[in-house]
């Protein structure tokens, strides 16, 4: 799931893509997991003198993941009522999207982001879009690999003095389908969009 402009919010908060059983498969429409027991990691982000703690838009337990697709893997998913399904099965453990959160930024200022071990210790792909994306380099996307990375910091100003318009932090997990390809799908994604301040940020 990439980022995408925010009159296309609604978009944006709809699901979580999971590419599985040689299958795209979206799950979050009818969610229904919601286990106490499952730890979902916070974001702790400054910007513009303020702390925010932010918490996923949509989390999947990986191990729920696994497990389900393991149960599916010997099934061919050639069928309406085989794939809703498997979607039913994924859907018990996804939590139901929440909205994006928006924090405030001043121009000039950087979005500071600390990531939580639980992020640290798994690959992490993060995603900033610039507006006006008047040009692909407006749109920035990188992987770290796992401990490559504590915290992050995103300018709100590019070097062409565009304004950040949103974050995205995924993270990604690695399925085996039912060929034995690895596929590759997103189990949590955090989104901020950033509303920028008439003042710029004080030094």
């Amino acid at each position: 799931m990439s980022i995408i402009p925010r009159k296309f919010l609604m978009i944006a908060i709809a699901v979580v893509v999971v590419s599985t059983l040689a299958v795209a498969t979206i799950v979050g429409l009818q969610v229904r997991f919601g286990r106490d027991d499952v730890h979902r990691p916070h974001l702790a982000v400054f910007a513009s003198g303020e702390n925010h703690q932010i918490g996923p838009i949509q989390y999947c337990d990986p191990d729920g993941i696994r497990e389900t697709v393991s149960e599916f893997s010997d099934m061919p998913m050639d069928s309406i009522e085989q794939q809703t399904a498997f979607n039913d099965a994924l859907a018990e453990v996804c939590d139901e999207p929440q909205m994006p959160t928006i924090i405030e930024a001043a121009q000039g200022d950087t979005v500071q982001i600390s990531l939580p071990k639980e992020m640290t210790r798994n690959s992490l792909r993060v995603q900033a879009l610039y507006e006006p994306a008047d040009s692909e380099d407006a749109f920035l996307d990188t992987t770290y690999g796992p401990g490559d990375r504590h915290s992050l910091s995103i300018p709100v100003n590019d070097e062409e003095g565009r304004v950040l318009g949103g974050i995205q932090l995924d993270m990604p997990t690695v399925f085996v389908d039912n060929t034995g390809a690895e596929q590759l799908g997103t189990f949590a994604t955090w989104i901020m969009f950033v509303d920028i301040a008439q003042e710029p940020a004080s030094s």
